[in-house]
């Protein structure tokens, strides 16, 4: 009788110590998700045909948009963003993750350099 209460005692501290941990792990996970500064840190990021979320992590990394690369991809696996339109994205270090994924999902139309024209109905260029 006495080894099965130990038994016992062991699964219930072993349970604790797996739930310890994957609340350290949750934590974490969600930290690396936060932006990295403030929202009055503009950076502007350059997308080229045919660039993909997964190669924009270095760059995201170097312009010091988010935390941790491991943890990024692992977002995305879970995100499945839209497809990535080609331009230039305004994004500023306030951005969490989730921000930065949303603003890149959007349609690029921000482009400084595009001409808006506007052909009025009935008229012939």
């Amino acid at each position: 009788m006495k080894r099965k209460f130990n038994v016992f005692k062991f699964i219930i501290f072993l349970i604790c110590v797996i739930l310890f941990f994957g609340l350290i792990l949750a934590m974490t996970f969600i930290f690396m998700l936060r932006p990295t500064g403030n929202k009055n840190e503009t950076v502007k990021l350059n997308v080229e045909t045919g660039s993909t979320y997964y190669s924009l992590i270095d760059e995201l990394k170097e312009e010091d948009l988010i935390k941790s690369e491991l943890v990024f991809k692992i977002y995305l696996k879970f995100r499945s963003p839209k497809n990535l339109d080609a331009g230039v994205y305004n994004l500023n270090k306030g951005m969490s993750a989730s921000e930065l994924i949303d603003a890149l999902e959007e349609r690029n139309t921000n482009n400084p350099d595009a001409v808006v024209v506007t052909i009025p109905e009935g008229k012939r260029i």
